[in-house]
């Protein structure tokens, strides 16, 4: 597909266009730098000018046409009378121009006004001074500019806009438009990176990227797969900045473009006798200062990156060999001269110390730049640097959806464990390879149990327990996980804590013990986020956050949460941490479900999904496929969310695996979208069991009100108010509540309820109560406070992104005239079981089921099935 470029957050500025061409102004200036969007914004404002009835004529100017008096004007040209006298000549040209609208005003479109020759630019100022004409001239900011250009706005004549890069939102706004799809906070973060805000620059990107299919939608959302290339069209408007180049100046760029940032004076050691002014003043240079150091770097990264690929790889060598001495010269004072230390001898072929190379790779893998540790890590292993090389090469290989490479990489580094810290680092990761990467939940327990009897160190055994932990809470044992780690949370410390952290993280939540789940995450984000020597476990700080939101959510601070997590999705994604935006994805899609608004928690499940696939972390994938599940069959997408159910299938994960009952959950939900209540029923029972039987009670709380909303309220407010027995937080208690609301049809108590899940930020709830409440007062005659009942719902419906569950499709006289086995009877009816089929799932007879139907046929007034399911 080839993406259509909507003009995106030029608003004002072609507002203020608008205004100047309805006041009577003689025209606009649009400067700015090269690629910002200038000529975009004055072809809009053109035919901006052509709807309201103006004439319009398109000039352009070129390096070419500014040698030649009138160059750019030379198609406008009349037959001149008197050529000799330049004032009659102006005058004679500017009344062709406004000739051409033939009674009309003319708008005229000049592009790069800056290369105008002198006459022609006299004749603009002549055509914005003059009356009838309106000029649309973009001018590049930094570039030499006629007097007659610069008067025009000086005089007051004419309006200057000055554009600037696109922000953030703004380009994220654009490539959701022009994709017709939202995109994945990775990919939009790389655009935004290489882009730099420059519209030109992100056009040629993305167009390159869907030429070479780099860049795909993917459940949804635009991701891409591969890297990103500058295209040869962006390549060669790119290196029309460097033509000018006195050949010493090119070599001084390209030596920048290879070890940028550089300081100021190990640039000039490098480049001898080239001006900085004068790099500086092309435009080319960009220069931060910070206390005392002037760092440089090109002023845009692509130009740097189009360097490099022009560098021939000897030259490039040689380059890097240079930079890598001139800056161990200085003794390599700074912190981060380590790493470009490393990367240099690595571009330069030049052998390193191997201690250098990992410390290196290390620093690389805090940064998330997994491609570059990988690099630098085989670099220090090649040297024989031993097992710390070989541990964090296979951890490397497993971020980077190499499940299989890595376990035989950590299963061959095996006999090279000397010590206990040693066998237990290397357990805990062979371990989360085999759980996570392979699915070998077995093999995976096996190996950290064995580490485990032969560690004698208290310490270090605790690192091994925290890992069992963290594979049975996957595994569905939930409590047994939950209680494992608790005493860990008091005593670890190093891996052991942060290993425990997030056992506790991801079993506390689902077992209802919130507390425990918050304090987890607090302590275990600090003990990552203090580690600086890049830690030898296998996640990065964003995932304790993750846990954190969904614990929040969960506990029923839904708003807190979704604040909380969007903000941290915000920094991991900036921070290229792949598992942490995968893991904050799954739990801000849980958040959102549980809020009502299923559409934008689609596209962060399909997020999920993306990164998940893409790191090659099955299980984790799973976890994005559920919540895409829900959504898509709370949006009464019935076949999307089977086509992601049978994905789900694909990955051969057992049931009771990693959120067993909430896959449940989501199956009965897309039988809720298909009209099948009764097999739901069944479903979410089973979640109900599979909860219970693995400790995960606050999970069957959910399943249990999920059931009370679909007509089975005794039976589960029942068995809610046994189950809450432990269960922390808000949700809880307000599950308990309204079931019993539910169960007694009082209306005030669903208003209450309702009016509860509204302020926890559960709107879809909080919209099912109060039609329930409608329903309840209009079954008592009060029609008045049923209407307002019924309007409250219908506006909180509205935020709620098209979700739809049975209570509020339901049509409000249909609700109030059946009893609760009619409505269940005629919903089954509806959906186009025959009375057989309703029996069967009901355990009833044909003979009740058809009674039951033939007395809601007389209360609703309808004669069949038909008319029954147009009214349901």
């Amino acid at each position: 597909m080839k993406a259509s470029w909507p003009l995106v957050g030029r608003e004002t500025e072609l507002d203020a266009i608008a205004s100047a061409m309805s006041s009577g102004a003689g025209g606009v200036v649009i400067a700015g730098p090269a690629g910002v969007g200038k000529t975009r914004l004055a072809a809009e404002s053109l035919a901006l000018a052509a709807s309201q009835g103006l004439t319009t004529v398109q000039v352009a100017a070129t390096s070419g046409a500014g040698s030649l008096p009138f160059g750019a004007f030379v198609h406008l040209l009349p037959d001149i009378q008197d050529p000799t006298n330049p004032t009659g000549v102006l005058r004679q040209i500017a009344q062709a121009v406004r000739e051409r609208g033939n009674g009309r005003s003319v708008a005229i479109m000049i592009d790069d006004a800056h290369l105008l020759d002198d006459s022609s630019a006299a004749l603009t100022y002549r055509l914005i001074e003059g009356a009838d004409t309106f000029v649309i001239a973009t001018l590049r900011a930094g570039e030499p500019a006629p007097e007659a250009i610069l008067s025009s706005w000086k005089d007051g004549l004419a309006e200057r806009l000055d554009l600037h890069p696109l922000s953030g939102p703004q380009i994220d706004e654009l490539l959701h438009r022009a994709l017709g799809g939202p995109i994945d906070g990775a990919t939009l973060e790389i655009f935004k990176e290489r882009a730099r805000g420059n519209a030109l620059f992100l056009r040629e990107l993305v167009l390159g990227a869907l030429d070479l299919a780099t860049l795909a939608e993917r459940e949804g959302v635009w991701r891409l797969t591969g890297g990103l290339q500058v295209p040869d069209r962006l390549v060669e408007i790119i290196e029309t900045r460097f033509a000018a180049l006195k050949a010493s100046d090119r070599r001084a760029v390209q030596t920048l473009a290879c070890g940028e940032p550089l300081g100021a004076e190990m640039f000039l050691a490098l480049a001898p006798g080239v001006s900085l002014e004068r790099l500086e003043g092309s435009g080319l240079l960009g220069v931060e200062q910070a206390e005392r150091r002037t760092t440089l770097r090109l002023h845009h990264p692509l130009q740097a990156e189009v360097l490099r690929s022009k560098l021939p790889p000897v030259a490039h060598r040689h380059t890097a060999r240079r930079i890598a001495q001139a800056i161990e010269s200085t003794g390599a004072r700074r912190k981060t001269d380590v790493l470009l230390v490393a990367i240099q001898r690595l571009e330069g072929g030049v052998p390193s110390n191997p201690q250098v190379m990992l410390q290196a790779a290390r620093m690389a893998r805090l940064g998330n730049d997994l491609q570059l540790a990988e690099r630098l890590a085989r670099a220090a292993g090649r040297a024989e640097v031993g097992f710390d090389a070989g541990l964090l090469l296979g951890q490397l290989c497993w971020h980077q959806g190499r499940a299989t490479e890595a376990a035989q990489l950590l299963r061959e580094l095996a006999p090279t464990a000397e010590t206990d810290q040693q066998r237990a680092v290397l357990a805990s990761a062979h371990a989360d390879v085999l759980h996570l990467g392979l699915g070998d939940s077995q093999a995976a327990l096996e190996v950290a149990q064995k580490a485990e009897a032969s560690i004698n160190d208290d310490a270090l055994r605790d690192e091994l327990v925290a890992a069992r932990a963290r594979i049975l809470g996957r595994m569905g044992n939930t409590a047994q996980a939950a209680a494992l780690v608790e005493p860990l949370l008091d005593r670890a410390t190093g891996v052991a804590l942060l290993n425990a952290c997030f056992a506790a993280g991801t079993s506390a939540p689902v077992t209802g013990r919130f507390s425990q789940a918050l304090k987890a995450t607090e302590l275990g984000y600090k003990a990552h986020s203090d580690d600086t020597s890049g830690a030898k476990v296998g996640f990065s700080p964003y995932v304790h956050q993750a846990f954190r939101c969904y614990a929040l959510a969960q506990a029923g601070y839904m708003t807190r949460a979704w604040e909380f997590g969007s903000a941290q999705y915000a920094q991991a994604v900036h921070a290229r941490s792949l598992d942490g935006q995968g893991f904050l994805c799954v739990s801000l899609a849980s958040t959102l479900l549980a809020q009502g608004r299923p559409a934008t928690g689609e596209r962060f499940a399909g997020e999920a999904v993306g990164v998940f696939r893409q790191l090659g972390w099955g299980f984790m994938e799973r976890l994005g496929l559920i919540e895409l599940v829900m959504a898509r069959a709370q949006r009464g997408k019935v076949d999307e969310a089977l086509a992601t159910l049978r994905e789900l299938d694909r990955l051969g994960i057992a049931e009771t695996d990693l959120w067993g009952p909430r896959l449940l959950q989501a199956r009965a939900w897309v039988e809720v979208a298909g009209n099948n209540l009764a097999w739901a029923c069944n479903l979410l029972w089973r979640s109900v069991e599979m909860a219970r039987s693995g400790g995960a009670y606050a999970t069957a709380c959910a399943a249990l009100y999920d059931l009370a909303r679909l007509g089975k309220a005794v039976d589960a407010a029942k068995a809610l108010q046994q189950e809450i027995i432990g269960v922390e937080g808000l949700l809880a208690p307000l599950q308990v509540a309204s079931a019993g609301a539910l169960v007694a049809r009082d209306p005030v108590r669903l208003e209450q309820v309702s009016a509860s899940w509204e302020g926890i930020g559960a709107l879809l709830l909080a919209a099912e109560s109060s039609m329930e409440a409608a329903v309840a007062w209009r079954r008592r005659g009060d029609k008045r406070r049923a209407t307002r009942a019924e309007l409250r719902s219908a506006d909180l419906q509205s935020a709620c992104e098209g979700a739809t569950t049975p209570i509020l499709a339901t049509d409000l006289p249909a609700s109030v005239a059946l009893t609760p086995r009619e409505l269940e009877v005629a919903r089954m009816a509806a959906a186009g079981l025959t009375d057989k089929q309703v029996a069967e799932q009901l355990f009833l007879s044909p003979r009740t089921v058809g009674n039951a139907l033939y007395s809601a046929y007389q209360k609703l007034g309808v004669r069949g099935r038909d008319e029954l399911a147009a009214l349901l």
